[in-house]
């Protein structure tokens, strides 16, 4: 096929800023990415937006699976959907009321 370009589950990003922490969660437009590595300021490096990622859960958020996940970016860690400041995907599997990180599913595309 002439026209495939690469799998599509990783896609590049530049910080403008500051650096982006491996496993930090990223919007950039509709689309959340998780960087698969330390991005220093400047530089190119790649997000991950499609996987399963275990999310912090400080706040013992309970949420049923297959819910929208919320993402408080500022404290690094995961609301209920409609909460914190972007929706990051569903949850994998249902996250117990407890601090232990949760398994969200992040969609390619908008989540």
């Amino acid at each position: 096929m002439k026209n495939f370009v690469k799998e599509g589950r990783m896609m590049p990003y530049t910080p403008s800023g500051a650096a982006v922490a491996s496993g930090a969660f990223v919007q950039v437009g509709t689309i959340i990415g998780v960087a698969s590595g330390l991005i220093p300021d400047g530089e190119e490096g790649e997000l991950m937006v499609v996987g399963v990622f275990e999310c912090p859960n400080p706040d013992s958020v309970a949420i049923a699976q297959g819910a929208a996940v919320g993402y408080d970016a500022a404290a690094n860690k995961i609301t209920a959907g409609g909460a914190g400041d972007y929706n990051i995907g569903t949850a994998h599997e249902a996250i117990p009321a407890s601090t232990a990180p949760g398994k969200v599913l992040l969609p390619l595309g908008p989540a």
